[in-house]
């Protein structure tokens, strides 16, 4: 269960979080982000990462896994690393739901008998564009254990990474 915050209190999501049944909520992972301005999407947004403790401290106390896999929760917004796929409306089965107008996030469609085709090529391309230990510059980063390379899209529209300055991940990491 991805949460984003955006101009979110620790009350109103512990209040979405005990909807949930108590016995189901030892089955879901939470993973909390905040949400960040970027060219296309800007609000301001009073959460900070710093908040985070707090707020996966709730989820915890209430009965939830928290999301500790280092490389799902690289620095990406959209969380589109391993065993994620967006669908849209359309049936359209995405990598990255920031590629939208960009057909390289694109990995497939679901056909109208409900079969997922897939395009090999395309998830190729995006799980090496994911690599980022091939790299002097990554495997040199004193960062590399928290990112694991970064934005998996940055890499594949523009052939190199994008370091980013903030920490999104190792706060989780420290929560069984």
């Amino acid at each position: 269960l991805r949460i984003n915050l955006n101009n979110n209190s620790v009350m109103e999501l512990k209040e979405t979080l005990l909807k949930i049944k108590k016995e189901l909520r030892k089955y879901i992972i939470v993973s909390i982000r905040v949400v960040y301005n970027t060219e296309t999407y800007s609000n301001k947004n009073k959460n900070t990462i710093d908040e985070l403790k707090e707020f996966y401290d709730t989820a915890a106390s209430l009965g939830y896994k928290l999301s500790n896999n280092r490389y799902y929760n690289r620095s990406c917004e959209a969380c589109c690393d391993e065993k994620v796929f967006y669908i849209t409306p359309d049936l359209g089965i995405w990598k990255c739901i920031n590629t939208m107008s960009l057909e390289n996030g694109k990995i497939g469609y679901i056909n109208e008998n409900g079969d997922m085709i897939i395009d090999a090529k395309r998830m190729l391309e995006w799980y090496s564009a994911a690599d980022c230990f091939d790299e002097e510059t990554c495997v040199k980063c004193k960062r590399l254990p928290d990112c694991f390379g970064g934005c998996i899209l940055h890499k594949s529209v523009y052939g190199k990474r994008a370091c980013t300055p903030f920490d999104m991940t190792s706060l989780s990491y420290f929560y069984d």
